[in-house]
């Protein structure tokens, strides 16, 4: 019964292993395909969790009638940092935070044609399977969970100061 047992945890870790390696290169691809700024279809990835937006960010995206891009100077070169994507009524957000660096990016989605816009945090899907090892070994889901925090908290924080940020400038140059 042990060597059952056994062989079945040996063989659930290997499909796993195998799963995850080809997620990760599959998520790799599907990052880039979430952040890319060239795509038409805004609304990309899976949905992780959906807030409402304020008065002040919903009238500052609704003004944009154009792509706004973020951009900073590292070294002597200009460099995208983030990006506000406009496509109709839709809006695609997407900024990095400089001291947090992660293979797990989230970009904003708020389609503003709906009664009640929210702000939708999404994220790639096969790059969150590529865990699935770490999560089958139940010692490393602790591990997981709290990178999950970190890096959910990170992303979703420095995508709502952005557009806070985004929201204020304008308010202040209309007064």
């Amino acid at each position: 019964m042990l060597d059952f047992l056994e062989r079945a945890w040996q063989t659930l870790l290997f499909a796993s292993f195998w799963i995850a390696v080809v997620s990760f290169f599959w998520g790799w691809i599907d990052t880039y395909m979430l952040l890319s700024k060239s795509r038409q279809k805004l609304k990309r990835g899976f949905r992780i969790v959906a807030k409402p937006i304020s008065p002040d960010v919903r009238l500052y995206l609704e003004s944009l009638q154009e792509n706004v891009y973020e951009t900073k100077q590292i070294f002597f070169k200009d460099v995208t940092v983030g990006f506000i994507l406009v496509n109709g009524r839709e809006r695609l957000i997407q900024i990095r935070n400089a001291r947090w660096r992660t293979s797990w990016p989230y970009v904003g989605y708020v389609d503003l044609s709906q009664p009640a816009p929210t702000l939708e945090f999404r994220a790639s899907l096969p790059m969150h399977l590529a865990l699935l090892p770490f999560i089958i070994t139940v010692i490393a889901i602790p591990f997981v969970a709290l990178m999950m925090w970190f890096n959910y908290r990170n992303e979703t924080k420095t995508i709502e100061k952005f557009l806070e940020q985004k929201a204020k400038e304008m308010t202040e140059g209309v007064v």
